[in-house]
């Protein structure tokens, strides 16, 4: 997918006016920082593309709509003006419609507008298109007085820091997105090589928090994804019970952890309920965990001040052991920087678990066992080779072409007794002779092995014979399936691979 330009900026010009003398506009000075950011990121400028005539009152034209075609993504600077402004609503829509008749608004499940929030609005509000992204928030909550106050990067030092931070996030993913695109370019819909081809990272659901909580939240999913993690949901969840409790349990059927931060506020209560979004995405974590899918954590805390009843009911039961998330979760009071320490080493051990599963899982799938039946017992032994098949095991039959010659035939079973791992000799409808036969090919070849066999087995299958009956021999293992299908007795076969 080629483009023109890299970004197409949307804003509303109000918030572009300097609240201080000769001090640039705030979106002059996050173009700036934006551009000087991507191009130490990416190692090229990229091509940014933002109006600076364009009015509000102006016609809607070529010019403005051309910008959308050729521009890779828009970045949506979302404030009061912003939201109430037909021009910049249009934009959103008009982009939205652009992409969406080649099927490119969503390109790897990712969406081609950023939304930064520069000013706290309301969901509700929000222009159709981007409402339900997770947006990158410039502003903070104070925890005591619960004002809003927006992150300016020429005012006092904290609110400096936390704006460089916040755009730090914003020019990783956009950056990341935008080689993405090059890849689709040259071919591929593949993601980009991770920093590590060999490591498998996990996938993580983290959840989302109350505005007190926010902060601490974008920290720890900073610090996921410099592990280069994906974090999940990438979206605004849903304010509907339903709706929320689907795309929860969805994101959750794709990881194996889940983080979940408790703060002093209750938090947002989506409709059709009356727990809050976070107590939800607890409850629904802790359904998945219990089936032992998924590990949780949850981080509450200590000395925090709470005013509103719910919460307190809430951190109490936590804290004094009688909620119900506990039987699944682990909980942890510890200052937030041991609780990341807590989240590193949880995911070190997962991964250990899951890499040492993939590689047991890896020898055995490289194991072939060689399973010896007469033609007339070809679909008998079907429910034999479901077994080793569902357990990763490839398994080999005779050849029962009628056009091979008894020759092709012969050095294809003497063959597969050298090589195979395990040996099963499937006697069913075949005639006392005829096992009688195979028994001694075990002798006459088996010498030729580099290596003994795991196992040598044979199945007893209908009907019922007095051969059947008496057959002993040292070395080998006898399965009784007469009657019924003797699935527990191949899963001890399985440990001698």
């Amino acid at each position: 997918m080629q483009f023109e330009r890299d970004i197409f900026i949307s804003y509303a010009h109000i918030d572009n006016e300097s609240v201080i003398a000769d001090q640039p506009g705030w979106i002059t000075e996050f173009h700036r920082a934006l551009k000087v950011m991507l191009s130490q990121k990416m190692g090229g400028e990229p091509k940014i593309w933002r109006d600076l005539k364009l009015q509000g009152n102006q016609v809607f034209d070529k010019e403005i709509v051309d910008q959308f075609s050729n521009a890779a993504i828009m970045i949506s600077i979302l404030s009061p003006r912003y939201v109430t402004s037909d021009w910049c609503k249009k934009e959103v829509s008009e982009f939205y419609e652009l992409c969406s008749r080649k099927n490119e608004f969503i390109i790897n499940n990712k969406a081609r507008v950023f939304k930064v929030i520069k000013s706290p609005i309301n969901l509700e509000v929000q222009p159709d298109y981007i409402k339900n992204m997770i947006g990158y928030e410039f502003y903070e909550t104070d925890p005591t007085s619960g004002n809003k106050k927006e992150f300016y990067p020429f005012l006092e030092q904290s609110a400096k820091n936390n704006y460089y931070l916040r755009l730090s996030d914003l020019v990783q993913h956009i950056s990341d997105f935008l080689l993405e695109l090059k890849t689709i370019d040259a071919g591929s819909t593949a993601l980009p090589v991770p920093v590590d081809p060999g490591k498998q990272v996990a996938q993580i659901f983290l959840s989302e928090t109350s505005s007190d909580s926010r902060e601490m939240r974008d920290n720890i999913k900073r610090e996921l994804e410099s592990h280069n993690y994906k974090v999940l949901p990438q979206s605004q969840l849903p304010l509907d019970e339903s709706m929320l409790k689907k795309e929860v349990l969805k994101c959750l059927s794709e990881c194996q952890f889940s983080i979940h931060l408790i703060g002093s506020k209750y938090g947002i209560i989506p409709e059709g309920t009356e727990k809050s979004i976070i107590e939800l995405q607890a409850e629904i974590a802790a359904s998945v965990a219990g089936s032992g899918k998924l590990d949780q954590l949850i981080w509450v805390p200590k000395n925090v001040d709470i005013t509103e009843e719910k919460q307190k009911r809430f951190l109490k039961d936590l804290n004094e052991g009688n909620s119900a998330l506990l039987k699944t979760a682990e909980l942890i009071t510890e200052p937030i920087e041991v609780f990341k320490e807590v989240i590193f080493d949880k995911i070190a051990a997962m991964e250990k678990k899951k890499n040492a599963t993939e590689a047991q899982t890896k020898e055995v799938s490289d194991k072939m066992v060689y399973i010896i039946c007469a033609i007339e017992d070809r679909e008998l032994v079907k429910p034999v080779r479901q077994f080793f098949f569902e357990n990763g095991i490839e398994t080999m039959l005779p050849i029962f072409d009628a056009d091979a010659d008894e020759t092709q035939i012969r050095e294809d079973h003497i063959d597969n007794l050298t090589h195979c791992n395990g040996a099963i000799v499937f006697y069913g409808n075949g005639t006392e002779a005829w096992f009688r036969g195979k028994i001694k090919d075990f002798d006459k070849y088996g010498n030729n092995r580099d290596q003994p066999f795991s196992f040598r087995s044979v199945y007893m299958a209908p009907p019922s014979t007095e051969s059947k009956t008496f057959f002993l021999k040292p070395g080998w293992d006898v399965i009784n399936g007469i009657s019924e299908f003797a699935g527990p007795e191949f899963k001890k076969l399985l440990s001698k691979l």
